[in-house]
C-alpha cells in the first residue's frame, strides 16, 4: 500500500474516532459501547500518536522540505505542537496514576489548552504537502479524540415524579 493511500486511510480512521467520541458524549448509548469507544480512542491517542509523529517527520523530510521557508516553519510548528501536547497529555495520565490528588498535571483546567492546541496543530498542518499533511492532521485528530474521551458530561435526567 502506498504511503498516500495509507495516510488517507489513517485520516478516515481519525475522523471516525472523533465522530464516535462526540456521539458517545452527546447521546445515551449502552454502557459497554460507551466504555469500548472511549477505551479504543484513548488507546489510539496514546499509541497512535507516537507511531504517526516520526512517520510524518520522515515523510516531511523526504518529500516536503522543498517548500518555502514560511511553510516549512508552519509545518515544523505543527509537528512540534502535536508532539508537545501528546507528551503533556501522556505526562498528565502518568502523574494521575502515580498520585491522583496531588498532581498538578491532573487538573482539568489544562484540558481546554490541550484541545485548543490540537486545533492549532491541525490548522498548521495544512501548510504541509502530500502524505505528511494527512499524517499530522490524523495525529492531531487522534489526540483530540483521546483527550475528549477522558471528558465525561453529566447527563440530566428529568424527575419522573
Amino acid at each position: 500500500m502506498h504511503l498516500r493511500n495509507l495516510s488517507i486511510f489513517i485520516f478516515v480512521i481519525a475522523v471516525t474516532a472523533v465522530v464516535s467520541v462526540s456521539y458517545v458524549q452527546h447521546r445515551i448509548v449502552p454502557g459497554g459501547v460507551e466504555t469500548s469507544i472511549r477505551t479504543c480512542t484513548t488507546l489510539l491517542g496514546f499509541l497512535g500518536c507516537p507511531a504517526l509523529i516520526p512517520l510524518s517527520c520522515w515523510t516531511w523530510v523526504r518529500t516536503g522540505r522543498n517548500l518555502s521557508v514560511w511553510r516549512n516553519g508552519l509545518a515544523l510548528s505543527a509537528i512540534v505542537l502535536v508532539s508537545v501536547v501528546w507528551l503533556l497529555h501522556f505526562g498528565m495520565a502518568i502523574a494521575y496514576q502515580i498520585h491522583p490528588f496531588l498532581s498538578y498535571f491532573s487538573n482539568p483546567d489544562w484540558l481546554p489548552t490541550y484541545l485548543g492546541s490540537t486545533f492549532i496543530a491541525a490548522a498548521l498542518s495544512i501548510a504541509l504537502k502530500g502524505p505528511a499533511r494527512f499524517l499530522v492532521l490524523s495525529t492531531a485528530l487522534f489526540l483530540y479524540a483521546s483527550i475528549q474521551a477522558t471528558v465525561f458530561f453529566g447527563r440530566m435526567v428529568a424527575n419522573s415524579w
